[in-house]
């Protein structure tokens, strides 16, 4: 009986990719796919997919999103952040959405260690006076003027020790729940 020999196949190059995280994207959109051996780069479709930070930025919303219980495999998962969507808004309830981000994001994302989490009350109609330098500017002149829904301002600001980076978080959680509004990188 004759024999293969694959040893060949051993020395195949492999690079080494240039992420270290890849997660599938919460919105799970189509994203195009273009090949290098074509002229006319077809356009095949794929799940989109985030890198590095972005995964754990996408990781992260998603965590803020999910209810205890959605996820049929893993029933545990999420931080109910909706029970406090229907209280009055208050500076009470900030602190504690503040100290309930902080605890999901220590059981669920291991990726990041958080440095500080800051929540501010914004009721409907109010204006945030107060520049506490730690927002971006685009999201101080959001707040500059009257707010139309009730609302509370979220900053966490973590660090992804793997990839020696810090990211400054910045969302708004509304009835509809968390929204990403703005998020800065600042390599270390």
């Amino acid at each position: 009986m004759g024999s293969l020999k694959l040893n060949n196949l051993r020395n195949i190059y492999k690079p080494e990719p240039d992420y270290t995280f890849i997660d599938l994207h919460c919105d799970i959109k189509e994203s195009i796919v273009l090949t290098s051996d074509s002229r006319e780069h077809p356009k095949g479709k794929d799940l989109k997919v985030d890198y590095d930070e972005a995964a754990i930025r996408n990781s992260i919303v998603n965590i803020f999103n999910t209810t205890p219980g959605e996820r049929f495999l893993i029933p545990r998962f999420g931080i109910d952040l909706r029970r406090y969507l229907f209280e009055p808004v208050s500076t009470d309830i900030a602190e504690t959405i503040g100290d309930t981000v902080l605890r999901g994001l220590e059981d669920w994302e291991p990726r990041i260690r958080v440095e500080n989490v800051t929540v501010i009350a914004a009721p409907a109609g109010s204006v945030v006076k107060r520049d506490t330098g730690l927002f971006s500017h685009e999201l101080t002149r959001f707040l500059s003027k009257p707010i139309p829904d009730d609302e509370y301002v979220v900053l966490i600001v973590y660090s992804i020790p793997t990839l020696r980076f810090k990211v400054n978080l910045e969302g708004i959680l509304t009835e509809s729940g968390f929204s990403e509004f703005n998020s800065k990188l600042v390599r270390r």
